[in-house]
């Protein structure tokens, strides 16, 4: 279902030049819920789209290294790990700037806990 939603999402840039706003929404509405799985879901699904889509998802998501930190203090290690990957994969692609070093911070003190 991850790998279908990254394509969708794709497909979508590609063809109309613009994101699959409605699916990030999700994504983030997942990661701040109850269910360890759908956490970890959410995680894994972020991390095939930052690797299909990279920086073009940026402004999309900016607060995600204050998410991300939270994710990899989770629990559930099911969910830290996700995270975890997920910070390697967005770290090349979404540190670009001052303010960018800022936001994630907080994923990066997360990382190093660990």
């Amino acid at each position: 279902l991850g790998e279908a939603s990254n394509a969708l999402c794709q497909s979508m840039a590609l063809r109309h030049d613009k994101l699959w706003e409605d699916l990030l929404r999700v994504v983030g509405k997942l990661l701040g819920g109850e269910s360890p799985i759908h956490r970890r879901a959410a995680l894994e699904l972020l991390a095939a789209l930052i690797r299909s889509m990279g920086g073009r998802l940026h402004g999309h998501y900016p607060e995600i290294g204050k998410t991300l930190g939270a994710c990899i203090r989770d629990t559930d290690p099911g969910v830290c790990i996700a995270a975890l990957s997920v910070v390697g994969i967005a770290a090349s692609s979404w540190c670009c700037g001052q303010e960018d070093q800022q936001n994630w911070h907080g994923a990066a003190d997360a990382t190093l806990e660990v």
